[in-house]
């Protein structure tokens, strides 16, 4: 099969940590049988809104920010991302900045990333700027998520009264991160496996998955093809 015979958009920086079933079954675009969950698609929808405000918010900080960053995904099997932006120090020289990605979370997300941290919750987040970071053409090798609450006021009461805490739910939650030239190394493999299993097995048994539909209630019952893979099985 070539690259580009299935229509649709291969492995990316944002889900190259998804499960290699899934994205089986959306680059060959197979019928959905689980459809989404309408709060994930409006969430989705909204991110975007984050954006300038959190740039804002870094820029009122004294930080110089830049909402463009030149990349070179020479190194990248698969298909390229696009960072949010980036930022700098005053005095900064253009490799000592930071990438910059905001991210809008729901209630139990959010509480998730408080309380596990980024490689514990969010380990697809942790991926994501990796890649951005081998693929900075001025070298950044840093960069910081800023996350904030989609629902304050909910995702508060769950604070208070499910998790108990007695503390103020932060407002945001931010996160440096520094490049790890391992890791990306081990994401270019998986995107290259990815891709041949896409092109070259036509059925999805043969596919592996690191999740169980019949145990694993996240991410599966957030997957579209959750019945199409509890009926394929496992080799």
């Amino acid at each position: 099969a070539e690259a580009d015979e299935w229509g649709a958009r291969r492995p990316s920086p944002s889900n190259i940590s998804q499960c290699s079933r899934q994205h089986w079954f959306r680059v060959r675009q197979w019928a959905r049988t689980n459809p989404p969950l309408a709060g994930s698609v409006l969430a989705a929808d909204e991110g975007w809104l984050v954006e300038p405000k959190v740039f804002s918010m870094l820029e009122k900080l004294g930080y110089h920010i830049a909402r463009e960053v030149e990349c070179d995904w020479a190194f990248w099997p698969s298909d390229p991302g696009t960072p949010d932006g980036a930022i700098w120090e005053p005095g900064d020289s253009p490799e000592e900045g930071m990438i910059v990605d905001s991210k809008r979370l729901g209630l139990w997300s959010y509480i998730s990333l408080l309380e596990q941290g980024l490689r514990g919750s969010k380990p697809d987040y942790y991926d994501q700027m990796q890649l951005y970071m081998a693929a900075s053409r001025s070298g950044l090798r840093r960069a910081l998520i800023v996350a904030l609450c989609a629902d304050p006021a909910g995702t508060g009461w769950a604070w208070r009264k499910i998790k108990k805490r007695t503390d103020d739910l932060p407002p945001l939650w931010v996160c440096e991160i520094d490049y790890d030239e391992d890791r990306v190394g081990v994401l270019v493999d998986r995107a290259q496996d990815l891709n041949w299993s896409i092109d070259h097995e036509d059925n999805p048994t043969a596919v592996p998955r690191e999740f169980d539909p019949m145990r694993d209630d996240f991410p599966c019952n957030y997957c579209g093809w959750k019945e199409t893979c509890l009926t394929a099985g496992v080799a």
